[in-house]
């Protein structure tokens, strides 16, 4: 994927993986989400940067979504975390809120069913999304990793944060 759609593609899954990574380190030693952060609020924070950083209304982007997506469903089963693997749920979310074209969400048809509860979760979080995508944004940044976020990512979250650049 990366040789096929070159930076944009790259960028997009390193932000992806690292606003998973900081989930996984905020979260509890059981895995339950920090207590001061609602559930979905990765899902939220990576569906701001698409909404921002990824006009998947012409193509290639739009393939490249639509791919990206598809690549994630046909992971292996695992019991182990897959980071990044919030990003089909975002695109979605970006699809449910006519951010990104209707189209996109036949890539969802292998889905058993809608997921309720996250979308709704997501729509309280809408409410304040410019508040909640500043705050998650700079919970992100405040968040020792090792290895660290890669600079795309840091510099993303930086603007999403409303931090000076």
């Amino acid at each position: 994927m990366a040789a096929r759609y070159g930076v944009p593609y790259v960028h997009l899954a390193a932000f992806a993986i690292d606003v998973d990574r900081a989930r996984d380190a905020l979260d509890d030693d059981e895995g339950r989400v920090a207590s001061d952060l609602p559930m979905g609020w990765e899902v939220f924070l990576t569906a701001r940067y698409l909404a921002a950083q990824v006009d998947a209304r012409e193509d290639p982007l739009k393939t490249m979504i639509e791919d990206t997506v598809l690549g994630v469903f046909d992971l292996p089963p695992s019991e182990d975390a897959v980071f990044g693997s919030q990003l089909p749920f975002a695109v979605w979310h970006c699809v449910e809120l006519g951010i990104y074209p209707s189209e996109l969400a036949s890539v969802f048809r292998a889905w058993k069913a809608k997921p309720k509860e996250l979308g709704r979760d997501l729509e309280r979080l809408m409410e304040n999304a410019e508040e909640n995508t500043r705050l998650f944004a700079k919970r992100c940044l405040a968040t020792p990793l090792d290895p660290p976020m890669a600079p795309p990512s840091l510099e993303a979250l930086a603007v999403l944060a409303g931090e000076p650049s």
